[in-house]
């Protein structure tokens, strides 16, 4: 007896359901003005900080890493959101009027935009995603 793709005993079943769900969010997204993201782009990115701190606290640890909340129904791990959260405050800030990065000032307060989130994932001991942040700092680079 062949399974049907749609079975949610299945793995291939419950990752077809986030895709899905992941279409919508992005579709949601899309529609969603830009100066909505302008404005709440700070309280978002400190939001998605304080929930990094708190895994800290009261996380769960998952294949070597304390980087998840157990929600019971589903895990959540706060370092996705602040991925998002970190491009979205770094493209604020950058993108704000009189903003160059021939300033060091302005430097320092990017990077410490990209090095907050990424040394509280690290002492997770969440390497790969701790990685990633360290790709915003090409964005730096490029005058």
């Amino acid at each position: 007896e062949t399974a049907s793709i749609f079975n949610m005993d299945t793995r291939h079943g419950v990752q077809l359901v986030w895709i899905g769900g992941a279409i919508v969010v992005g579709f949601v997204i899309m529609l969603v003005d830009g100066k909505f993201f302008q404005t709440f782009s700070y309280p978002i990115y400190i939001v998605a900080v304080l929930l990094l701190v708190y895994v800290l606290v009261a996380g769960r640890v998952i294949a070597g890493s304390k980087s998840w909340f157990d929600l019971g129904f589903f895990r959540f791990q706060p370092s996705e959101v602040a991925k998002f959260a970190t491009c979205l405050a770094l493209a604020s800030f950058l993108g704000s009027y009189n903003i160059s990065l021939k300033n060091l000032r302005t430097r320092l307060i990017a990077m410490a935009f990209i090095v907050v989130p990424m040394m509280l994932i690290l002492l997770q001991g969440d390497a790969g995603s701790a990685l990633v942040f360290s790709s915003l700092f090409i964005v730096l680079e490029s005058r």
